[in-house]
């Protein structure tokens, strides 16, 4: 709900467009709980923003602040291609490279694909690695991110 909230191309007010009435409830909490958290310059945007139109002072608040530009989509992808992986604590650094590949593919709106993500695992597990080792040479049986997974 929140992610088609952000898409621009959404026509305002939002609430107006859903048709389930359990999103328009979800769309009025959510507006309360943003004006709790607002301050300084977030406050504009919930002045004038109609009270319970949660998902469209979503949209302007993630306007402002995560704005789509080309700067913060190659930081982004930066960091997803700089994943580190140490095989002691590989479950927890693989749960922060999957959320860096959804935060990038949330705000570029291009999915990463899986090639690209195994080249990364493996590149960044290290040669000298036994996991590495393992992915390399079992690669025609785990031929998918999902598996290597």
């Amino acid at each position: 709900l929140l992610a088609a909230a952000e898409r621009p191309e959404e026509a305002e007010p939002i609430n107006a467009n859903l048709t389930e009435s359990e999103d328009r409830a979800l769309s009025g909490q959510w507006y309360f709980v943003l004006a709790m958290l607002c301050e300084g310059r977030a406050q504009d945007k919930l002045r004038t923003t109609p009270p319970g139109e949660g998902l469209l002072l979503w949209r302007r608040l993630v306007e402002e602040y995560e704005p789509r530009v080309l700067a913060r989509q190659h930081g982004l992808l930066q960091r997803v291609l700089r994943a580190t992986f140490d095989p002691k604590n590989i479950m927890a650094d693989l749960e922060h490279f999957d959320a860096d590949c959804r935060q990038y593919e949330l705000t570029t709106g291009k999915t990463l694909d899986s090639d690209v993500k195994s080249g990364v695992l493996l590149k960044n597990l290290g040669k000298d690695s036994s996991l590495g080792n393992h992915l390399l040479m079992n690669s025609s049986r785990l031929d998918t991110y999902a598996k290597m997974r």
